[in-house]
């Protein structure tokens, strides 16, 4: 459970912190990937798989199955808001949200594809 939390808490730091912390440059070549998005996915797919992992004896109920990946995803949409608000230099953006959602959901897809 530990290692799941310790990336949770990095997910936020990255997520909340304000802008100017770690700002990186991309070519214009690696721009028009939008590494941005790649990178809510994979935090938030990592997290999700992580917490899976660790939390596997009790993750087998179908309540624990539904309501994990909503708070998951609820959280994403969390951050995205505290972003909007909080005035730091960040703002909100739905498309993060939802490379969120689609790290969170393939993460389930690859954990319960059994």
């Amino acid at each position: 459970m530990l290692p799941s939390i310790l990336w949770g808490a990095f997910v936020f730091y990255l997520t909340l912190k304000p802008k100017g912390v770690i700002n990186l440059v991309f070519p214009p070549f690696i721009k028009a990937l939008h590494p941005d998005k790649w990178v809510h996915f994979i935090l938030w797919g990592v997290w999700y798989y992580s917490y899976y992992r660790f939390n596997k004896a009790n993750s087998s109920s179908k309540y624990h199955r539904f309501w994990t990946p909503v708070i998951f995803i609820l959280m994403g949409a969390v951050v995205e808001i505290l972003q909007h608000y909080m005035k730091w230099g960040r703002s909100g953006d739905i498309y993060d949200f939802i490379a969120d959602v689609i790290g969170v959901l393939v993460a389930f897809w690859i954990v319960h594809r059994d």
